[in-house]
């Protein structure tokens, strides 16, 4: 498990790092979230009573997960197996996300899809407020 700095995790959440998971700096865990890197759902209905006798299962899904830079995943999140949350993202409350979610997207639902983009939101900030701009397209560029 790789956690950055400034991160904060919310009570009650789950974070399974068997098979690798990263948290990028600056993210902030809803509470009651469940963040998976491996799924024994369809193997345990697929083996049944032979399960636990199985050493190498089959249809055991496994795949670090990602979190990008300045995330933020509301409450109720569950991110499966593979997942790849792009930076600056939020992740509305009760969302169920799987696969590549791109940099700076709104994602919702269940399954979670984009809806729509933070730098909508974060230009309106950065007008009000311009002094932001260079500490705001500086984690753009990936440099610290």
């Amino acid at each position: 498990m790789n956690i950055g700095d400034n991160v904060f995790i919310g009570h009650f959440s789950v974070l399974d790092a068997t098979y690798g998971l990263t948290i990028g700096e600056g993210c902030q865990i809803g509470f009651f979230n469940g963040i998976f890197s491996h799924s024994s759902h369809d193997a345990i209905r697929l083996y049944g009573g032979a399960f636990m006798d199985v050493e190498e299962k089959l249809a055991y899904h496994t795949a670090p997960v990602t979190i990008g830079r300045y995330s933020f995943l509301g409450a109720h999140v569950t991110v499966l197996p593979g997942t790849v949350i792009g930076q600056g993202c939020v992740v509305s409350a009760y969302s169920m996300v799987h696969g590549n979610i791109p940099d700076f997207s709104i994602v919702a639902g269940n399954p979670a899809k984009v809806i729509g983009s933070t730098r909508d939101g974060d230009e309106r900030w950065l007008e009000k407020y311009p002094q932001l701009r260079a500490s705001y397209y500086l984690q753009d560029s990936g440099n610290e």
